[in-house]
Parts: C-alpha cells; sequence; structure tokens
C-alpha cells in the first residue's frame, strides 16, 4: 500500500487495523468526542478506569526504563575510592580556562549553559545533559572551555547558586573577560 500512488516507493504499514491494535489504541489514546468514548466503551469495554490504569502502566514502564538506564551507566571518576584518606575533590577546585588564542586577540565572550543539575551521593552538584548557547560571533574556543569547565566542575551546596526548576534544569553562566584570572 503506498501513500502517495505515482508518487514511487511509499510507505507500508502493517497491522494497523487489527483488534490488538485497535483496542490498544482505544485504551491509549483518549476519545476525540463524547461518541467516539461511548463507540470505543461498547465496542472494545474500555471505560476511563481502563485507559488510566493502561496510562500509568506505560508511565511506569518509562520510569522503570529510566531507573535502569542509570543504574547501568558507569560511575564517574570522582565517585571511585581514592588513594589518600585526605582526599580533596579535585572538582570544585576546577578554574575557567581563558583560550589563549583568544586572549591573543583580544576577544571576550558569553557563554550560558542549560544542563540538568543533580547532587551525587559525594553531595557535591554536578551538570550532566547541558546545552551550549552563546552570542553570535563568540569562537568555538570560547564555547569548547565552557564545555570543559561546565562539565568537570562541581558545587557544593554553600556555594550552588544557580537557580534550578521543578525537573533540576538551570542555567550557568560562564564569563570570559580580558583581566580576569
Amino acid at each position: 500500500m503506498s501513500l502517495f500512488p505515482g508518487e514511487g516507493e511509499g510507505m507500508v504499514v502493517d497491522h494497523i487495523c487489527e483488534p490488538e491494535a485497535l483496542k490498544h489504541d482505544a485504551l491509549t489514546i483518549p476519545p476525540f468526542s463524547a461518541i467516539e468514548g461511548e463507540n470505543e466503551r461498547l465496542q472494545w469495554g474500555v471505560t476511563s478506569t481502563a485507559r488510566n490504569k493502561v496510562i500509568a502502566a506505560i508511565l511506569e514502564r518509562q520510569k522503570q526504563d529510566a531507573r535502569e538506564y542509570r543504574k547501568n551507566l558507569r560511575p564517574p571518576a570522582y565517585l571511585t575510592a581514592p588513594d589518600s584518606k585526605y582526599f580533596v575533590d579535585q572538582c570544585r577546585f576546577i578554574r575557567v580556562e581563558f583560550p589563549e588564542t583568544a586572549q591573543q586577540e583580544g576577544r571576550e565572550g558569553h557563554v550560558d549553559a542549560t544542563c540538568h543539575f543533580q547532587k551525587g551521593n559525594d553531595n557535591y552538584w554536578r551538570a550532566d545533559s547541558c546545552h551550549f548557547s552563546s552570542p553570535k560571533g563568540t569562537g568555538d574556543d570560547i564555547i569548547k572551555s565552557a564545555k570543559d569547565f561546565v562539565t568537570a566542575k562541581c558545587w557544593s551546596s554553600e556555594d550552588f547558586d544557580i537557580k534550578i526548576n521543578n525537573y533540576g534544569i538551570g542555567t550557568a553562566e560562564v564569563d570570559f573577560t580580558l583581566g580576569d584570572e
């Protein structure tokens, strides 16, 4: 079955009209109108309670998949046991490296890193899943330096001043100004 006759090869869709697929759609897709809802109830025995149970099961399966994914991630190096009993987590002392080429050319810059922030087992805030944005004309070397800084940095609760929303998303600002150390 071609979607667009005469347009060459089209997409072929199988099994969309089988009873199992139709019942699954009736359970997972809310009805468009009261008449459609009544038809689903009569034909498939779908009630709002049954639909809510299926949707709750789908959401629980997605949460479980996310938990399994996080559990299978390899622990980062900062969570491994240190060799010294006087170990100090080095991520707290990471500084922004101003790119040499930008310094020589006298270029400054600003990068916003919108990331998911979460507190690790060691009670330090770390960023992951970051998206970096900067004004047009900011050099790639400055953006790379900001990425290196934000992904390696950790913050204690006392010096974590990034405002985050209910989902743990916040924006860290990284400024590159000549004359700063």
